[in-house]
């Protein structure tokens, strides 16, 4: 880094990670000014061995939630199946979800403005082929009714951004997608499922715990 800069404004750190301790050690070495500071919640799930194991470690409410939203989507449709990107598909897949975005309500359906969708395909392009960059689907009838967007590295895979078409609203399709995400992330051996930062309440309706989440603000003499 160079040294025009006055101030860095570092957000979503973990509390229980070794990023701030390690920021800030490396900040007094260099006799830089560093004040920590709060940043809410990133919910998290600790996933199990299993996702049975998973859904017995939830309370009989969260559990019957799943499996009844699961049940009524696949018997008022006919059946569903859960698609991911292909690097054929990706371009087209985006565009519905980038459609899907745009048509909800309030700040949500406007943070996807020209420049967010152009860093959302390119982060899609760019690890895509290296199984990091996920857009799923909840299809039937020919449609995606539900999209989300995860990235998985290591053992943690991470919620980053979904959406759902309002005329299914009825059937929650986004919750059945994120019930299904969990699941493929336990298949495949993942230890975490992050939901990332927000204080969200439907994070909570998988059984995720809230992780504080710290900032660290930089400052250096002019």
């Amino acid at each position: 880094m160079g040294r025009d800069w006055t101030t860095a404004d570092l957000r979503g750190l973990p509390l229980d990670s070794p990023w701030l301790g390690a920021l800030e050690g490396a900040a007094a070495a260099e006799a830089l000014t560093a004040i920590r500071g709060d940043d809410g919640v990133a919910p998290l799930i600790e996933l199990p061995a299993s996702f049975d194991v998973y859904l017995a470690s939830l309370s009989p409410k969260l559990r019957h939630e799943i499996r009844r939203k699961e049940r009524r989507l696949a018997e008022e449709t006919g059946g569903y199946e859960v698609r991911l990107s292909t690097t054929q598909t990706l371009q087209a897949d985006l565009d519905r979800f980038m459609e899907l975005h745009r048509a909800s309500p309030g700040p949500k359906g406007k943070f996807m403005h020209a420049g967010m969708e152009i860093f959302f395909r390119r982060l899609g392009e760019a690890f895509l082929a290296g199984d990091q960059f996920h857009l799923a689907f909840v299809e039937f009838d020919g449609r995606k009714a539900a999209g989300a967007i995860g990235l998985g590295f290591r053992n943690t895979f991470s919620l980053y951004n979904s959406a759902f078409d309002r005329e299914f609203e009825r059937l929650a399709p986004g919750m059945v997608l994120v019930a299904d995400l969990i699941h493929q992330a336990a298949l495949s051996g993942r230890k975490r499922f992050d939901m990332l930062k927000g204080d969200l309440a439907y994070k909570y309706r998988f059984g995720a715990s809230p992780r504080p989440i710290g900032s660290l603000i930089l400052s250096r003499s002019s």
